[in-house]
């Protein structure tokens, strides 16, 4: 199965837009910590759920015809938990050299232990995810994933939604039911991504179908953005008329729903976009290289946000120095990911590792044979 054009281009968008978000966090120019705020009804930072959620689907169709689940398994397990070990792995080190060693400064701050909850958290929640989603996405077809994540997403808003606040960052309770990427939250999301992708994967070779799907998607995302923006007009609107009624519905969470609409809306639109673009011959040059790039980009991007944080003060920045150092690594990532995949690292770096593994269990087994003989 080839792959899909459209949502690799879906996937360089998310990439692409997150390096900047990341850049404003590590560059924050406010005195004291960053606080956020965050409700469990918004759906802001899910966007790669929803992708990995069609990556998902796609992969198990292309792989269930010669396996079955108890066969695949393995397979997502060590792609999903290596990412999640390696991870934790590697904030442990941080901070244990930190600790023990020397000083690694804002490394050891924005790298460690403490800082997990900001780049592993999200590693960590679509591996859990995505594990957690798959004999789901293996056994139900596109329609009946689609109706799962429409009676699940309420569901699980609203028990998140009247849990007491301290519980929400995982404090008291497991984070992967709580915290920031709830799997309460987050595997509707990966519900939502693997219909669409099993939709699209059912009509990929019937054209007239995809473009009427296409031209479907497009239409019900720019209704649910058109809903969103209505809701938040009125919701202010009514400020200035009827008090008490818009503060009704500030307290059962309007401005959350209206962002999660928003954010579902531009789900669908952008898909439906893309596919249609994709039907017409457009092969998204510009775009499908950073997208193929996937998780790796990830580990790459931190530790150069970490490297410039190091050399650059916050506190120095003017307005327009801050937004070339904001945009900065964006434009890094960029040119990382055209070389990353034009040479092919991922599969070098996979045979590199397979060599290195077989050297050290040639070189044990040499080792045990010379320990033996001299104990003889």
């Amino acid at each position: 199965m080839k792959r899909l054009l459209s949502i690799d281009a879906i996937r360089a968008i998310a990439i692409l837009t997150i390096t900047p978000l990341h850049a404003v966090l590590m560059f924050n120019t406010n005195e004291g910590d960053l606080q956020f705020t965050w409700n469990p009804i918004d759906t802001a930072p899910l966007f790669f759920f929803f992708i990995s959620g069609m990556c998902l689907a796609l992969s198990v169709e292309r792989r269930r015809k010669d396996k079955n689940l108890k066969a695949l398994f393995p397979h997502y397990l060590y792609r999903y938990g290596g990412y999640i070990l390696l991870s934790i792995s590697i904030s442990l080190i941080v901070t244990l050299i930190d600790s023990i060693f020397m000083d690694l400064g804002d490394l050891g701050k924005f790298f460690g232990v403490e800082a997990i909850h900001f780049w592993v958290e999200p590693i960590r929640g679509i591996g859990l995810a995505c594990l957690s989603s798959l004999p789901i996405v293996y056994y139900l077809s596109w329609r009946k994933l689609l109706n799962l994540f429409l009676f699940l997403f309420p569901l699980t808003s609203i028990i998140l939604y009247n849990i007491h606040d301290v519980y929400l960052f995982g404090y008291f309770t497991p984070i992967f039911i709580t915290g920031m990427y709830s799997l309460l939250k987050t595997v509707p999301t990966i519900l939502l991504g693997a219909g669409m992708g099993k939709l699209i994967l059912k009509n990929l070779h019937q054209e007239s179908l995809v473009s009427s799907l296409s031209r479907k998607l497009i239409i019900t995302g720019i209704g649910i953005l058109m809903l969103a923006y209505l809701i938040y007009f009125f919701t202010f609107y009514l400020l200035n008329v009827n008090i008490t009624l818009s503060l009704i519905l500030l307290k059962v969470g309007g401005p959350y729903y209206t962002s999660t609409i928003f954010n579902l809306g531009g789900f669908i639109f952008i898909f439906g976009l893309f596919e249609r673009l994709r039907l017409k011959g457009y092969k998204f040059r510009p775009l499908t290289f950073v997208g193929q790039t996937g998780i790796q980009i990830f580990y790459v991007h931190i530790p150069l946000l970490i490297l410039l944080r190091s050399i650059i003060d916050p506190a120095m920045l003017t307005d327009s120095s801050y937004l070339i150092v904001v945009t900065l690594p964006t434009f890094l990532m960029y040119i990382f990911a055209y070389f990353y995949v034009k040479y092919d690292v991922n599969t070098r770096g996979k045979k590199l590792l397979k060599y290195w593994l077989f050297f050290v269990k040639v070189n044990s087994k040499k080792t045990s044979k010379f320990i033996k003989g001299s104990n003889g």
